[in-house]
């Protein structure tokens, strides 16, 4: 008895130790986890608690490794704070370290070009950004740009500045953690700010805050005169260009009304995720027929599955194919994800939930390099979206591609002096491969290089025109 009292002092002494920010986010989460009347956690809240902490499983593997722990530590209610703070999160730590030090090796190999083991501190920032910084907004990023910074200099070898392996794994796993803590802050924040319910962020707790912060965004540049804290149909037209659910030739008013809701009528944020969740599913509709024919033209022997073979064929025949080292190891994760029975082998439904979800993938990857660019270019919000909505206006084939003539139709209508010969010199410049079309980057840069007028250019989209037409 009297050493299980000695070790229990001797971890309280240990936790008061710690820095004070540590400390009050082991506090905070098992005060979140932990029931009324109640000084201990069963598993079940154990692993809320751990969720808290930012201890977040990701994959199907990690949820079912974490549960293992939880039940084994927490199985029979008795977990309090001190088993809580030096059993059970070490444990979880350690393990999801393991699970993820393969393909984190991966992305440290990407970056150690010449093969000497270490990183340096700009190559270490430049990873953190990629893995933790992908759903926060400008808040939630002014957050993690101060603590990658404190948890990069504690990683950093004094001789050399730069990071082993053994370090940036340490360093990434301290980052994600906070990442968690950040996302889960702001998550709730806007949760509270926006008066939303659980069902109401069903299927996009995962977009939720960077989704807010274009809602604001377009808010802000094209503000509703009936009430500041909603959308009009100009501003909602923005939001749909921006995740890709304006069909071509379409209206804000008519997603309205296919969303059961009034034409013309302002929208707030709980609207606009219930018009996101519609607008997917009715875009899921249409293509599923043609994701099906595809998957039976592949299954010849009619057994309902696909080889990884097959799936990768089918993949890169979709045009979904990884492009860099990066996306490949995405790709191996998300495919382990949703292969969830572990066969290696994909059956129709589970197929489809991995087109989808590559499909969701690179575009919130386009729409980041976009908002990346535009920032790099010292283009405001408001130039964005007007950029956005003309280049889909004038990508009347659908192909994600602007040809020279539909840009020259742009700066008739814009009355811009710019010879052929002039243009033929900028689109070879901006696209030596393509030469004669532009993609949506493209065209960003374009606007920077011309100097178009984006005063006009606003005003000629917010009278409605097309920009088809000739002035």
């Amino acid at each position: 008895m009297e050493q299980l009292k000695q070790a229990y002092e001797e971890r309280v002494k240990a936790f008061e130790e710690r820095p004070s920010e540590e400390r009050q986010a082991f506090q905070m989460a098992f005060d979140s986890a932990v029931g009324e009347d109640s000084m201990h956690l069963d598993w079940g809240q154990l692993m809320n608690a751990c969720d808290t902490l930012g201890l977040v499983p990701r994959s199907n593997a990690e949820k079912r490794e974490v549960g293992v722990i939880c039940h084994d530590v927490g199985g029979m209610g008795e977990v309090d704070f001190m088993v809580f703070v030096f059993e059970a999160v070490p444990r979880v730590r350690e393990r999801l370290r393991e699970l993820r030090r393969a393909a984190l090796h991966q992305h440290f190999d990407s970056f150690d070009a010449d093969s000497s083991g270490y990183l340096s501190e700009t190559e270490c920032l430049t990873i953190l950004k990629r893995l933790c910084a992908g759903n926060l907004d400008r808040d939630g990023l002014e957050q993690m740009q101060a603590a990658f910074q404190t948890v990069l200099l504690a990683a950093l070898d004094p001789e050399t500045s730069e990071v082993s392996f053994e370090n940036f794994e340490s360093l990434v796993a301290t980052a994600q953690e906070q990442c968690q803590r950040v996302v889960r802050e702001r998550s709730e924040d806007i949760r509270k700010t926006e008066c939303l319910r659980p069902d109401d962020v069903q299927g996009l707790s995962d977009e939720l805050i960077p989704m807010h912060d274009m809602f604001v965004r377009a808010r802000e540049c094209r503000p509703c005169a009936k009430a500041k804290s909603m959308l009009d149909p100009r501003g909602l037209k923005s939001l749909l260009i921006e995740y890709a659910l304006l069909p071509a030739n379409g209206s804000a008013n008519q997603c309205l009304a296919a969303c059961g809701l009034a034409k013309g009528s302002p929208v707030n944020f709980r609207d606009f995720l219930w018009m996101v969740r519609r607008m997917r599913q009715f875009r899921r509709n249409e293509d599923s027929d043609r994701r099906k024919a595809m998957f039976n033209a592949v299954d010849r022997d009619g057994s309902g599955n696909l080889s990884m073979i097959e799936i990768f064929r089918l993949i890169a025949d979709l045009g979904l194919g990884p492009t860099c080292r990066d996306e490949q190891i995405e790709m191996q994760s998300l495919i382990l994800n949703i292969d969830a029975d572990g066969s290696g082998e994909f059956n129709s439904v589970e197929f489809e939930g991995l087109i989808q979800e590559l499909e969701e993938r690179i575009r919130r990857k386009e729409r980041t390099n976009l908002w990346t660019l535009a920032a790099e270019l010292d283009i405001e919000d408001w130039e964005v979206f007007a950029i956005r909505e003309a280049f889909h206006t004038l990508d009347n084939r659908c192909a994600e591609l602007l040809t020279i003539d539909s840009v020259r139709s742009l700066l008739n209508r814009l009355r811009m002096n710019l010879s052929g010969e002039q243009l033929v010199e900028m689109f070879e410049e901006l696209d030596p491969i393509r030469c004669t079309e532009l993609p949506v980057l493209g065209f960003v840069r374009f606007a920077r290089m011309a100097k178009l007028d984006l005063r006009r250019l606003e005003s000629v989209l917010a009278r409605g025109w097309s920009l088809e037409e000739s002035s």
